[in-house]
């Protein structure tokens, strides 16, 4: 468990940068504002990792890194965002991709601004299946809010598109 208690993990924007890089089983993130990061918070579940069953709640993520995501799922499962923003300028606010599973609840704010008008989303789910999204705002100035790529069975319900 991480609990950053209302404090900030900020980085330079490099390339290949993460604020908070998660491979384990049951990660919780929580009370965390995280920004300059090519990715804020990646929970990795490739080659036999297992970021699986994690949570992150009441976090801020931010990225300016060009096509960069504030919280990225690669492979991950069964995990949950709530009570939290994901905000990108010029890239992703949340991507998740190969995973399944994964919930985003509950107040969750999902941006994504770009002054070089590229057509990016919001939220960006790749070949995830089960994926829930509920009770969330999304929005994009340049872009959909919400782009789905060969994902199954999920559910989007309650929410605002802002686009």
């Amino acid at each position: 468990t991480i609990d950053c208690q209302g404090r900030t993990i900020i980085g330079k924007n490099a390339s290949n940068t993460y604020g908070i890089y998660a491979t384990s089983l049951n990660t919780t993130i929580r009370n965390c504002n995280v920004s300059n990061f090519a990715t804020a918070i990646y929970f990795d579940g490739t080659n036999g990792a297992s970021a699986s069953n994690g949570t992150i709640q009441n976090v801020t993520a931010a990225t300016t890194y060009s096509f960069g995501s504030a919280i990225y799922f690669d492979t991950a499962r069964f995990n949950t965002i709530s009570n939290s923003s994901g905000t990108a300028y010029s890239g992703y606010g949340i991507t998740m991709t190969s995973g399944s599973n994964n919930n985003i609840i509950n107040n969750f704010n999902a941006s994504h601004f770009n002054s070089e008008g590229e057509s990016l989303s919001s939220i960006r789910i790749i070949s995830s299946n089960y994926t829930t999204i509920a009770n969330s705002t999304l929005s994009s100035d340049t872009g959909n809010p919400l782009s789905i790529y060969a994902g199954s069975n999920s559910q989007i319900y309650n929410n605002t598109f802002r686009s």
